[in-house]
């Protein structure tokens, strides 16, 4: 659940990018806050059922295998991570949701609105 919530902002920006001629923007638009609405709440759950004896280290793949240098790529499970993304994920959907009103006459919106997904994913 908590690895759904940082990575759902990167499927938000995949599905705005590819299927930008193939759905009108406003449900491309409306998806995208849809996909940061979804990740608040999974990151809200994952607050409300951390339990400090289970922080881990979920490893996701390895990066950089060479000799005795082991770099992975991965996700630190402990209360600072999980309140970090409640409080990215949460500002992000509320700057999503207001910018559907603010670039309403931009002809390039799902654009924007897919690189703000991206750029809340890489935060």
């Amino acid at each position: 659940m908590f690895v759904l919530s940082i990575f759902l902002p990167l499927l938000s920006y995949l599905t705005c990018i590819l299927f930008n001629d193939l759905f009108k923007d406003k449900y491309l638009c409306f998806s995208t806050c849809f996909f940061l609405i979804l990740s608040t709440i999974l990151s809200f759950f994952s607050l409300l059922l951390f339990n400090e004896n289970n922080e881990q280290v979920i490893t996701l793949t390895s990066w950089i295998y060479s000799g005795s240098l082991n770099i992975d790529w991965s996700v630190q499970y402990s209360l600072l991570s999980v309140s970090m993304v409640l409080m990215v994920n949460f500002v992000s959907s509320l700057i999503h949701i207001y910018s559907l009103g603010y670039m309403e006459k931009d002809e390039r919106k799902v654009v924007f609105m897919g690189y703000l997904s991206l750029f809340t994913f890489f935060m």
